[in-house]
């Protein structure tokens, strides 16, 4: 049997592999950010940036506050987890 008949194996990458990925990942998107970075400075002004940022960051911290918790049953009121009123 010829080595192209085999069925292709999915391998799991080993840890030097996956590490090597991750960086290369995180390079390209910097460089795309980057990239991204450049053209936004050279076509808006300064004070429209920041704005956008600090309109940005108060939308991601209110998302963020306003998440429902999830909390163990009976966190408020642990007489009412014992199973009597």
């Amino acid at each position: 049997m010829h080595a192209y008949t085999r069925p292709l194996v999915r391998r799991r990458p080993n840890a030097a592999e996956r590490t090597a990925q991750v960086i290369l990942l995180g390079l390209v998107l910097i460089g795309i950010a980057a990239m991204v970075a450049i053209v936004i400075c050279s076509v808006f002004e300064p004070h429209i940036i920041v704005a956008f940022l600090v309109v940005a960051l108060l939308f991601l911290v209110f998302r963020i506050e306003t998440r429902p918790q999830h909390l163990p049953k009976g966190a408020f009121y642990p007489s009412r987890s014992l199973g009597h009123r």
